[in-house]
């Protein structure tokens, strides 16, 4: 048996502000379905309850977070008792994060934004919040253009340009 090996957490230290306000709503969803882990579900979930940003509003142009909320009831289902102190994150939230922290490099940015963090979401692929959009029929190509649009052009560093000749 293969163990995969998982890349240190990304500190909170590595995201904006708007990022760390997702990760407390990812948290306190989390607690609302008294689940004891911090998922991927829990991410997307975070994402759109920052009804400020404009990630936010381009998920809310493809679902309402309502919608949102009952797939992922229906994925994961609701614990039968409240959760307490921290939560521990997903192997596949854990991957999202470092997911983020690439595309935000790839877009010049230090540090992690909420844009970074959907993108992360699309990146990995398989978790409960990718089942989610595809049960929503999102389109997840679409999303992820506007995403990116709404960063901007990537950045490629000097070092990631293929060689002349």
């Amino acid at each position: 048996m293969r163990l995969s090996r998982l890349p240190p957490p990304v500190p909170e230290s590595e995201m904006t502000p708007a990022a760390r306000a997702v990760l407390g709503f990812a948290k306190a969803e989390a607690q609302r379905l008294n689940h004891h882990y911090l998922g991927t579900e829990h991410l997307l979930l975070g994402i759109m309850r920052d009804a400020a940003s404009d990630v936010a509003r381009i998920l809310a142009s493809h679902a309402d977070l309502g919608s949102v909320r009952t797939k992922v009831s229906e994925i994961v289902g609701v614990g039968s008792d409240a959760s307490a102190g921290e939560l521990p994150l997903t192997p596949r939230a854990s991957k999202v994060l470092h997911f983020a922290r690439r595309e935000a490099e790839m877009y010049g940015e230090r540090r992690i934004a909420p844009a970074h963090l959907l993108l992360g979401i699309l990146r990995e692929g398989e978790g409960i919040a990718t089942h989610v959009l595809l049960e929503l029929h999102i389109d997840m190509g679409t999303v992820r253009a506007e995403t990116s649009r709404s960063l901007g052009p990537p950045r490629v560093r000097p070092a990631d340009k293929p060689p002349e000749g």
